[in-house]
């Protein structure tokens, strides 16, 4: 066994010496302002500390050129431009939200480009804006680097880095979002999907609902509107019909649909400039990521050659997509022509992984103090 290294002895130094000031700063009646407008949560459900494994977890999916799986569910096309609260508690404790942009050549497509979380009072963020260049994880607005395959958070958070270059970032209570990055034609973007316990049941806001076994009442904006839950991929072939799950029915979706679809519920989703944890330059804010006009049409697979959808279905039943996930695999293979968006749906099913900085720290701290063997 080995004990700690210099290095390692200097970031311990390093995290204990500004954790003391703080105490001192606090002790003197001094407070250290977010040099942000939202004050970030720091206590709630999500930030008691809790080792146990997750048991039937729950699991939420913002993938490919975002479809939706809600906690209850329902799944639905979200083609828009702009920054969304995906999933947030009651309590503030547990926040993700997701910034779309726009796929390249396309005026009715989008992706997930950035995730932003509060994980108990510290905002983590991760960026994949370019295909040549590794993703950009900011913890609290500094950009880090991942040593170890993890990093722990202040308040009994970590945030890991998978294989591939993924990324699970995980809460003290054990919940935890898991990041898939995907390249397509060039395009880079991201899996977001939360693994939640079930104890947080009835607890949730956003995008991927509220979590209280329903899927009907799911398209729930902020003002309490409900959207009707309907089909919402307009596939229109009998062979798909067939094959697709019965909670999603196959038929024609008239414009009125997406109309409320993306522009009341969704619009009411939208984070307000005061709400957002991402990261932004001088002169931007979350308008500059934002086109409320987009898509100007609404793309459905009404619009692709049935020869092209059932192509797309066979490329997707062929690489064995799991079922939930084979309406948005259908629709994005057909929509664009581009097979490699099935390892978008391939990639979407996330397992939740288990903590690796408590399990290291224990192990070090062996290293440092023996334990003693006893002649008995």
């Amino acid at each position: 066994m080995t004990g700690f290294s210099p290095l390692r002895s200097r970031r311990l130094a390093r995290r204990w010496l500004a954790l003391a000031l703080a105490g001192c700063l606090l002790a003197l009646g001094f407070s250290i302002e977010p040099s942000r407008a939202q004050t970030l949560v720091s206590t709630g459900a999500f930030c008691e500390a809790n080792s146990d494994p997750i048991r039937n977890p729950q699991q939420g999916r913002s993938y490919g050129d975002p479809h939706i799986n809600t906690y209850d569910g329902l799944h639905y096309s979200f083609q828009t431009i702009g920054e969304y609260i995906l999933s947030k508690s009651q309590d503030g404790s547990f926040e993700v939200q997701a910034r779309q942009g726009r796929v390249a050549n396309s005026n009715a497509l989008s992706l997930n480009t950035a995730v932003a979380m509060n994980v108990c009072g510290q905002r983590v963020a991760i960026y994949v804006n370019s295909p040549n260049t590794n993703a950009l994880v900011r913890v609290n607005g500094q950009p880090i680097t991942i040593t170890d395959g993890a990093i722990a958070l202040e308040n009994g958070g970590e945030v890991q880095e998978l294989r591939n270059g993924n990324f699970a970032v995980l809460w003290p209570s054990g919940d935890q979002v898991n990041l898939n990055i995907i390249t397509v034609g060039g395009d880079r973007f991201l899996n977001i999907m939360p693994i939640l316990r079930s104890s947080h049941a009835n607890t949730l806001t956003g995008l991927l609902g509220n979590f209280n076994g329903n899927a009907n009442d799911d398209l729930m904006g902020r003002d309490g509107r409900v959207v009707p839950a309907q089909s919402t991929y307009s596939i229109a072939t009998t062979a798909l019909d067939r094959v697709l799950p019965a909670a999603i029915p196959v038929r024609q979706v008239e414009n009125a649909y997406f109309e409320n679809l993306y522009r009341q519920f969704g619009d009411s989703w939208r984070i307000r400039p005061e709400e957002s944890l991402f990261d932004y330059r001088t002169g931007e804010s979350t308008e500059t990521f934002s086109d409320r006009a987009f898509p100007q049409q609404f793309f459905t697979l009404n619009q692709v050659a049935p020869a092209q959808v059932e192509s797309a279905l066979n490329t997707c039943r062929d690489a064995r997509v799991e079922e939930a996930l084979l309406d948005g695999c259908v629709f994005d293979v057909a929509a664009t022509g581009e097979n490699r968006f099935v390892n978008a749906a391939v990639n979407a099913i996330a397992n939740a992984v288990t903590r690796r900085i408590r399990d290291r720290a224990i192990d070090e701290l062996r290293d440092r103090i023996p334990i003693p063997r006893f002649p008995f």
